[in-house]
C-alpha cells in the first residue's frame, strides 16, 4: 500500500470516540441505523482499471483511515477498528468514477478484497435547455429541457457533460467494479440482500467542470436493458435502488417497469442507479469455513453465493483463517461456489435460515492437482515481516492474486485444478517500505520458496518529525498531488496536495502525520496554504490515543519548500510552528504545542 496509513483531518471527537466490542446503532443521513460491532482487523487489497493494471495514488478510505495505493495498486490497513456488520471501504481517483467495497471481517482477521475502477468516460455533452437522450451500451439516461442545475441552484441551458457507464450484472467481474455489495435497505427501513438487472453510473458536469444535478422537481428517465440470460428471473415490476456513498448500501427509491427488453424508471438525482429485486423482508447473518481436503484451512478463496435457481447477490473472499460472514436472506437455499483459475467450480448448497446461524461443518475444496505455493517473507535484516504482501501474478488469471504474511512472515496459496502455473512474484514489506525485484516460478506441486526478502527497491524519502517533544522518523512515506478538497469553514474550498506517513515508535504504537500543501513552488507558505495533522494510536488495550493539528487557514505553522525536483524527483523541505489538540493517556487539552520537521519526498510521475 503506498505510504501508507494516515488519517484524515476530521474532528477530534470523531477520532477519540471510545468504543467497545458489542453492539452500536448509529443513524445516518439517509435514516438508516446501522447495526455495528467493533473490531480490530486488517485489510490488504489492490485497486486495478478495466484491463486488471493497478492503479498508482488511488485515495482508499476506511472510516477515518486513509492510504494511497503503490505503483501496483497495493493498499494496506493495520490493526485499526472496522464493523464486523459490515465495513465500507472508497477508493477516488481522478478521471474514475467512486469504487468501494463492503466487507465482515471477524476480529483479529486478515482479509483480502480487490476493487476495479471504471473510467468516468464521457458518454455525450447535450445543451441544457435543450435536453436530450444519452446512449450507453443499450441503456439511455433522458434528461428533459431546463431540468439540471448548478451548485448555486440555476438552471443550466449551455453544454452539460454527462459521464456515464453501464454495468453488466452477467459480468463475471461485477463484484469487483459494482459499488459495496448487493445489500440495501428497503422502503420500510429493511436490511436486504438481492439480484441486480443492471446498473448506472452517471454524473453531470459543466464546462468549468462544477458537478451538477437534478433540479428541484425534475426526473430523468433511465432505461436498463435486460440481459437474455437473466429475463426469464425478471419480473415485469422491480424496485430501483441508488447507492449512498456516505453509508455504503443500497437505498430503495421508485420503481421500474418492464416494456420489452427494458426497464424504465424515473430519477430526481444522480449517483448509482439499480434495479434489483431483493429477497425476503431481512437478512440474518451466517457463518461458516473453509478447508481443503487434507484439512489446511483455505485463506482468500474468492467466492459468489446465489440462491437457488436466482442470480447472484454476493461476491465473497474467506480471511485468513477460511472463515466467510456475512449477511444472506431469510427463507432461501443459496449456493456457493468457488472457482479455480484453471477452469472448473465447486458448488455447495446451505439453508434456508431463519435466525443467525454458524454453518456446521467446513465447505471442503478438491484438493486433486491442487498446487500451494508457500514462503517466508523477512526484510533487509534477515527479521520475519509481520504483514507482508506478497502479489501472485498469474500466468492465466488476467488480475493477480494477493497473500498476507502472518506474524512470522509465513504466507501460503493454493491454486487449485492446475496442471501448470507460471507466476511472477514480488513480495512487499510496507512497515520499511521496501520491496524484493520480480522474480519467476513454474508451479506445477507445491512449492516451498523459503525466505524471500522485501529488500533490494528502497524508498528514499524520509519525514523526520518533533511533536509535542516525541521525535519520529518517518519513511514510510508519500506525496498525493491535488487529491483532498478541505472546506475548513464551509466557505473556502481548496484542493491539497498531502505528504502522509505512519511510523512506529520502540513501543509499536502507531504514529501517523500528515502536512497538507496548497502550493509546492519554492518559498514560504502558511494561513490557507497550509494544514497539519499528527496522531498517535497506543499499543494498549485501552486504545489511547493522541492528536495534534491545525485546521487550514493554519496560520501558527509555517512550511519552507526549499527545493522541488518536478515529477519523478524529491520535494524537499520543513516546517515549524505550533498546533493544538489533546494529548497523552488521559486526552488532555494541549494548545500552541510546538511542532517542527524536515522532509523528502518523492514527487509523482
Amino acid at each position: 500500500m503506498k505510504n501508507w496509513i494516515f488519517l484524515l483531518l476530521a474532528l477530534p471527537l470523531v477520532i477519540f470516540s471510545c468504543r467497545k466490542d458489542n453492539d452500536i446503532t448509529t443513524t445516518t443521513g439517509s435514516g438508516y441505523e446501522a447495526p455495528t460491532i467493533i473490531v480490530t482487523a486488517n485489510l490488504a487489497g489492490q485497486v486495478v482499471d478495466l484491463n486488471g493494471i493497478g492503479i498508482e495514488n488511488a485515495m482508499v478510505r476506511l472510516g477515518s483511515e486513509v492510504a494511497v495505493t503503490n505503483d501496483a495498486g497495493l493498499y494496506q490497513f493495520r490493526d485499526i477498528q472496522m464493523n464486523a456488520k459490515g465495513t465500507y471501504v472508497t477508493v477516488t481517483k481522478e478521471g474514475y468514477f467512486l469504487g468501494s467495497d463492503r466487507f465482515y471481517p471477524a476480529n483479529g482477521s486478515r482479509n483480502v478484497n480487490r476493487i476495479q475502477l471504471l473510467p468516468k468516460t464521457l458518454a455525450a455533452t447535450i445543451t441544457g435547455n435543450q435536453g436530450g437522450t444519452i446512449e450507453v451500451e443499450g441503456a439511455s439516461i433522458e434528461l428533459p429541457a431546463n431540468s439540471v442545475v448548478n451548485p448555486q441552484g440555476q438552471v443550466v441551458t449551455g453544454d452539460v457533460k454527462v459521464y456515464a457507464q453501464w454495468l453488466d450484472p452477467t459480468d463475471d467481474n461485477l463484484g469487483d467494479f459494482m459499488p459495496g455489495g448487493l445489500f440495501g435497505v428497503n422502503e420500510a427501513g429493511q436490511e436486504v440482500t438481492m439480484t441486480s438487472m443492471g446498473m448506472l453510473a452517471v454524473e453531470l458536469y459543466d464546462q468549468s467542470g462544477n458537478e451538477l444535478q437534478m433540479a428541484p422537481g425534475q426526473e430523468a428517465m433511465l432505461s436498463y436493458p435486460v440481459p437474455a440470460e437473466l429475463r426469464s428471473i425478471a419480473p415485469v415490476e422491480i424496485p430501483l435502488w441508488y447507492f449512498d456513498e456516505t453509508d455504503g448500501v443500497w437505498i430503495e427509491d421508485g420503481k421500474a417497469i418492464m416494456e420489452g427488453d427494458f426497464y424504465y424508471g424515473e430519477v430526481s438525482h444522480f449517483t448509482f442507479w439499480n434495479v434489483d429485486f431483493p429477497y425476503g423482508t431481512e437478512t440474518v447473518d451466517i457463518s461458516g469455513c473453509v478447508k481443503f481436503e487434507d484439512g489446511s484451512i483455505a485463506p482468500f478463496e474468492s467466492f459468489t453465493v446465489g440462491v437457488e435457481g436466482q442470480g447472484t447477490i454476493i461476491w465473497g473472499t474467506t480471511d485468513d483463517a477460511g472463515h466467510y460472514y456475512g449477511p444472506v436472506p431469510t427463507g432461501e437455499t443459496l449456493n456457493f461456489y468457488f472457482s479455480n483459475p484453471c477452469g472448473g467450480s465447486q458448488v455447495f448448497t446451505a439453508g434456508p435460515f431463519s435466525e443467525d446461524t454458524e454453518v456446521t461443518g467446513c465447505f471442503i475444496l478438491e484438493s486433486a492437482d491442487d498446487a500451494t505455493i508457500s514462503g517466508q517473507v523477512v526484510d533487509c535484516s534477515g527479521d520475519p515481516v509481520d504483514g507482508a504482501i506478497v502479489m501472485l501474478n498469474h500466468s492465466i488469471w488476467w488480475y493477480s492474486q494477493v497473500a498476507v504474511a502472518d506474524e512470522n512472515g509465513n504466507f501460503s496459496y493454493t491454486y487449485s485444478g492446475c496442471s501448470s502455473t507460471e507466476l511472477n512474484i514480488v513480495v512487499y514489506d510496507f512497515d520499511n517500505l521496501e520491496s524484493s525485484e520480480p522474480a519467476s516460478y513454474t508451479l506445477t506441486e507445491d512449492l516451498d520458496l523459503g525466505t524471500i526478502a522485501a529488500c533490494g527497491v528502497e524508498l528514499e524519502s524520509y519525514l523526520s518529525s518533533d511533536a509535542n517533544g516525541t521525535l519520529l522518523d518517518f519513511y514510510d512515506l508519500t506525496l498525493a498531488i491535488d487529491t483532498i478538497e478541505l472546506s475548513p469553514d464551509s466557505i473556502i474550498f481548496e484542493t491539497y496536495s498531502v505528504i502522509s506517513g505512519r511510523g512506529f515508535d520502540e513501543d509499536n504504537n502507531q504514529h501517523t502525520i500528515m502536512l497538507y500543501l496548497n502550493e509546492l513552488g519554492l518559498g514560504s507558505y502558511t494561513g490557507i496554504d497550509v494544514g497539519y495533522n499528527y496522531s498517535i494510536y497506543s499499543n494498549s488495550p485501552n486504545g489511547n490515543s493522541s492528536l495534534l493539528y491545525c485546521y487550514p487557514p493554519c496560520g501558527s505553522i509555517t512550511v519552507n519548500i526549499t527545493n522541488n525536483e518536478g515529477p519523478g524527483g524529491f520535494l524537499e523541505g520543513n516546517y515549524s510552528g505550533t498546533a493544538n489538540g489533546w494529548w497523552g493517556s488521559q486526552q488532555q487539552q494541549v494548545l500552541d504545542a510546538p511542532v517542527s520537521g524536515t522532509f523528502r519526498v518523492r514527487i509523482p510521475q
